[in-house]
Formats: structure tokens, sequence, C-alpha cells
């Protein structure tokens, strides 16, 4: 997501994290694109452990849930143990 260095109320990620944390966001990251996550719990958990019984790469699961692969690998772990 493209942060602006002065985020205006339509921009997208003052719609994701609201407009304190956007300003703050802008401060730091402004003019840059940065990754934010899109946990969306138990469903997100569920997508992905069906796509990956369907054989769908790690990466492409990330990408299609709009999901970091780190957080993919994290549930993939958790569904292993439990």
């Amino acid at each position: 997501m493209y942060i602006a260095h002065q985020p205006g109320p339509s921009d997208a990620v003052v719609r994701v994290v609201g407009a304190e944390a956007a300003g703050l966001l802008g401060r730091i990251f402004g003019g840059e694109r940065i990754w934010l996550p899109n946990h969306n719990g138990h469903q997100s958990r569920k997508r992905i452990a069906l796509m990956r019984r369907r054989g769908v790469s790690v990466s492409r699961i990330a990408r299609e849930l709009r999901l970091s692969e780190r957080y993919v690998y994290k549930v993939l772990a958790q569904l292993r143990e439990g």
C-alpha cells in the first residue's frame, strides 16, 4: 500500500488503520509502499488450510489472500501442531 506524506481522508491507508495511525505512518513511511497484512482471523485460517490441501503454494496463498508469507507459514505450522 502506498503511504502519502500526509494521508487524506480518501486514502486507503486511512480507511484501513484510521486517520491518526495513517498520519503517523505518513510521517515515518511517507512516499513509500508498505505491506499491511490482512489478518481476518478464523476465516483466513480456514482458507489457508483449504488452499494448501489443494496444493496451492504458500506464495500464491499469501498473494491471493493478501497476507504475508510468514503469516501463512505460521498458520500452517499451527495447523500441523494441533
